[in-house]
């Protein structure tokens, strides 16, 4: 291949190609997301039906068994699932990862149009909820105060804290989880009586109350709106729910109407103290760590600016445990490299020769972000754990072109003929070992479902970093051949004692081959009991 003496016979091209594609890794590398695990998209839909006063059996057989059944016939669902519990109804739908999301709530939507007329008329319309790549919140905080608490503390959070944490970019959702305020209306059965009131009047009154009711609209188009919603017990206390032929009975005086808080489904206490939990998410797209180090930057300034009234502290961060992960396998490809390199300069024993195969490592494993950037990966545990393994192929193309030039140099040729010679020689078989070891990753790219997704980073990364090795062996390694071997390596006492510890290896090897060979029965027999131990 005459071609590649092109890269001999210019080395600053050659140079110059292989800093391009490096610069273009480092420049991937600072815009690719980091993650623990690769994107996973799992299309699912929640169904929640509100049927207040209902017992969970009847929200079952009014509500869930309806929705159930006509859920099944959407087309892509994988499983439904669901729960029925007093005055709520939730279905699960979960779909195949090759269902567009957006397709899936649009049929959850068209089936639930078609069975509404059959749903309970004092039943809500069903509500639906999506989600897809945001999984589970990752930083849990804390917040407690001396000043306020129960559903004080909770209104705070969501007046002055929520927002602080919702601006950050990268993050997805801010649930606060703490004692709400709610108003407590217990009816009064003897006064209802008396008074010829019904509670399904009250329900209606209620429910009259929670909309705006619109009162026309300004010269200006601005639309006015009647706010009719009540906020104060006093508001409920005058709430008209039954006429005694002229004289309005008020809900005020059949009931007892409290503003209370409400902590019967959670309490929370961090370190003994009474507090609420601030549940952050992740948006698809943001970048694990950049996301905590901005909220763990964000509770400071407001620890500063909420002035003690209330404490914010950290009681969860799966982001540490992300770091972690991923400076354990960062600190793997260099323990990985190291290795390497000094294997290959004991066989070797020639500081210039070692250098040259070296060389290939840094620059295939950042080009490999180029790629992962090419193809919107990521990088996460599997990806990285790709290059781990890559480690040790991405010198294989380097070594077989340094060693067949090393061959003719031994014979007399000039350091920059025998490039020449031992490149076009193994040329073509450099490029079928690339094609080949590409070809044995590749096909788990196009693996299917949930196992296929975390497959094809792990292929797309492995084989990329191959075939950028590849790259260099055949533009790079031969012109640092042609200009580095130019003087035959020196003998001394480390390369003999090396040789000699070689020499004695092979000679042991030797003997054991020429003893397996003298009982063969044996080493069948052998070989029958570890399968048969497996």
């Amino acid at each position: 291949m005459k071609v590649l003496d092109f890269f001999i016979e210019r080395p600053i091209t050659a140079t110059i190609i292989n800093l391009m594609v490096v610069f273009a890794g480092v420049l991937a590398f600072r815009g690719l997301l980091l993650d623990e695990y690769p994107r996973i998209i799992v299309p699912k839909v929640k169904i929640h039906t509100t049927y207040s006063n209902a017992s969970a059996k009847t929200v079952e057989k009014e509500i869930t068994d309806p929705i159930e059944e006509a859920m099944s016939l959407v087309e892509g669902v994988e499983s439904i699932s669901s729960s029925s519990s007093s005055g709520l109804s939730e279905v699960r739908l979960k779909f195949l990862p090759s269902v567009p999301l957006d397709r899936a709530v649009m049929q959850v939507s068209e089936q639930l149009a078609r069975i509404a007329p059959l749903l309970p008329d004092g039943a809500d319309a069903p509500a639906i909820k999506r989600s897809g790549a945001e999984g589970d919140s990752f930083i849990y905080l804390g917040i407690t105060s001396k000043e306020l608490n129960g559903s004080a503390l909770t209104h705070f959070t969501h007046t002055h804290v929520k927002g602080y944490f919702q601006g950050i970019e990268g993050v997805s959702s801010v649930e606060v989880m703490g004692a709400p305020y709610v108003m407590n209306i217990t009816l009064d059965t003897l006064a209802m009586h008396s008074q010829r009131v019904d509670p399904h009047q009250v329900i209606k009154v209620l429910k009259e109350h929670e909309l705006l009711l619109q009162a026309g609209q300004l010269r200006t188009k601005e639309p006015i709106s009647l706010d009719v919603v009540a906020k104060e017990p006093e508001d409920y206390a005058r709430m008209v729910v039954h006429m005694n032929g002229n004289v309005p009975v008020h809900l005020g005086d059949v009931a007892r109407i409290d503003l209370i808080d409400d902590d019967r489904d959670q309490k929370i206490r961090v370190d003994g103290q009474s507090a609420i939990l601030l549940a952050i998410t992740k948006a698809p797209d943001g970048n694990n760590l950049a996301v905590a180090d901005a909220i763990h930057k964000m509770v400071d300034t407001v620890n500063r600016e909420i002035r003690g009234r209330a404490f914010i502290s950290i009681e969860s961060d799966h982001s540490v445990f992300v770091r972690a992960s991923l400076e354990t396998i960062f600190r793997t490809i260099i323990e990985a490299c190291v290795l390497v390199i000094l294997i290959i300069f004991l066989f070797l024993r020639h500081v210039r020769a070692t250098l040259i195969p070296m060389v290939t490592i840094p620059i295939s494993l950042i080009a490999t972000f180029l790629a992962l950037k090419i193809f919107a990966l990521s990088i996460n545990t599997i990806t990285l754990l790709a290059m781990v393994l890559a480690v040790g192929l991405v010198v294989d193309d380097a070594i077989v072109v340094l060693e067949n030039i090393f061959r003719f140099r031994e014979s007399g040729l000039s350091a920059l003929e025998a490039a020449k010679q031992g490149t076009r020689e193994i040329g073509f078989a450099i490029i079928a070992m690339t094609i080949t070891l590409m070809s044995v990753f590749l096909p788990l790219a196009f693996v299917s479902d949930i196992t296929g997704s975390v497959l094809r980073e792990f292929a797309v990364a492995l084989a990329s970093a191959v075939l950028f090795s590849g790259m260099v062996a055949l533009t790079l390694t031969p012109m640092m051949c042609a200009y580095l071997l130019k003087h035959e390596p020196k003998e001394n006492r480390f390369s003999k004692v090396i040789e000699q510890g070689i020499v004695s290896v092979e000679a042991w090897y030797n003997q054991a081959l020429r003893a397996t060979f003298d009982k063969r029965r044996l080493v069948f027999l052998g070989m029958v009991l570890l399968l048969g131990a497996g």
